[in-house]
């Protein structure tokens, strides 16, 4: 049971981080002129992508990214409230 619950607290930090890094990218997206680099600009076009196919296009960017940012401090928390003692 133990090495279940690391291996669901692993999966769970490695989800975190992808959704960490597509708020950074849907945050990013939101700057405008290009006030961003690139590759940061670039995983907000993913993000929308993601978005769109879950169905989440109609709601817009700042809505999304907030959306986004509670849902990855959820599965962080939830990561940490699994992990063996």
């Amino acid at each position: 049971m133990r090495a279940l619950l690391w291996v669901l607290m692993v999966l769970l930090l490695l989800a975190g981080l992808a959704l960490a890094v597509l708020t950074m990218g849907a945050f990013a997206a939101l700057v405008p002129n290009g006030g961003t680099s690139l590759w940061l600009r670039s995983l907000g076009g993913v993000e929308e992508a993601l978005s769109a196919q879950v169905g989440l296009s109609a709601l817009p960017a700042f809505t999304r990214a907030t959306l986004l940012t509670l849902v990855t401090g959820l599965v962080f928390a939830l990561s940490a409230y699994v992990k063996p003692r």
